[in-house]
């Protein structure tokens, strides 16, 4: 279980320790917490989220600090030379590549909307409503805890199931079993003598995309037919299972939306279009799925900044690089170690 496994006991110690300190003796030890128990900082930001979810009477003190050595984790210190996370992507590429945006956010925190605006990006202004929001269900994947130490085998499908048109009078309801998609329905048909009969009717999608149907007349089932996988419209771009990606997908999906927060609140302050906007989201989004090299032992925000300066050239608009750093110097995890390195990197790219 995972009780037995010694990366999440160190992992749990070092975070019990490490609140214990933070309340006795602001700011805390981290990082030398998880230097003492040889852990590295990709690791322990596994145990955070599982200790904020479970313990809900923890200090707004304590909520806060966690929280933002997560984001120091998702920022930086997770994306060092000697990171394990560098393995799990190389084990994602092999794969394909790592997913996108739209692969691990959910629906209600799309890009494309505004709903995310509705969860501040200042960690300090975090409340306990709020950290549920960020750390409940909604934003985190029902990941089990054992799946957040390792990462599961290349991921069962769940075929997609065609849509049937109902009619009002029809009723239907979805049954998803393992790798089975189960509809189940029934339609009302009128024979040559007016008279209506209500055919329960069953859909089976196994896993490998065929279609069975099962009508059942009087209680005598007809024998099935099934309807070949090519007949049935797929999603062009169907979302992978959580479980197939391990937990590179939850840490992907945080890492996305902490630059979405940070991106909206710089967007806001320099009077950016949406146009504007979502051209620099794709060209961050591009850089963390195809170049993901560019972030190696360097900071979320250097990306961010230059996809800031870049778009901004392309698309012919006047935004001074000054400008940008004086935007920047108004976040709340604004580095001034950030800010020098930033002109290294922008003659870089």
């Amino acid at each position: 279980g995972i009780l037995e496994h010694d990366l999440f006991q160190r992992s749990l110690v070092a975070c019990c320790l490490e609140m214990v300190i933070f309340s006795h003796q602001p700011p805390g030890s981290f990082p030398l917490v998880i230097d003492i128990f040889s852990l590295a900082p990709y690791d322990f930001y596994k145990v955070i989220e599982l200790v904020l979810r479970a313990e809900e009477g923890l200090l707004l003190g304590v909520v806060r600090h966690l929280t933002h050595i997560e984001e120091q984790v998702l920022e930086s210190l997770a994306w060092r030379r000697d990171s394990p996370l560098w393995d799990q992507i190389r084990a994602a590429k092999g794969q394909g590549q790592l997913p996108a945006y739209h692969q691990v956010m959910l629906p209600q925190y799309s890009e494309d909307t505004d709903k995310m605006a509705k969860i501040p990006p200042n960690p300090s202004h975090l409340t306990p409503s709020l950290v549920n929001g960020i750390h409940g269900n909604d934003l985190n994947s029902p990941i089990t805890h054992h799946e957040h130490y390792s990462s599961p085998p290349a991921g069962s499908k769940t075929a997609a199931c065609p849509t049937t048109p109902v009619s009002p009078s029809q009723s239907s309801s979805v049954i998803v079993t393992g790798q089975t998609a189960v509809t189940m329905a029934s339609a009302t048909v009128t024979t040559n003598n007016g008279q209506s009969v209500t055919i329960p009717v069953r859909s089976i999608a196994n896993d490998r995309g065929a279609i069975t149907f099962t009508l059942s007349v009087v209680g005598q089932p007809i024998p099935p037919q099934q309807v070949s996988s090519t007949s049935t419209q797929q999603p062009q771009n169907p979302l992978p299972s959580t479980q197939s990606k391990g937990s590179i997908s939850l840490f992907l999906r945080k890492v996305y939306h902490l630059v979405s927060m940070r991106l909206r609140d710089i967007c806001v302050k320099l009077d950016i279009c949406e146009a504007l906007r979502l051209k620099i989201w794709t060209c961050v989004e591009h850089s963390l799925v195809h170049c993901t090299d560019l972030i190696l032992d360097r900071h979320l925000d250097q990306i961010l900044m230059c996809a800031i300066y870049v778009m901004a050239k392309v698309t012919k608009v006047d935004m001074p690089f000054k400008l940008i750093m004086q935007c920047y110097k108004t976040q709340p995890q604004a580095s001034n170690c950030v800010r020098r390195s930033m002109f290294c990197l922008l003659l870089c790219v």
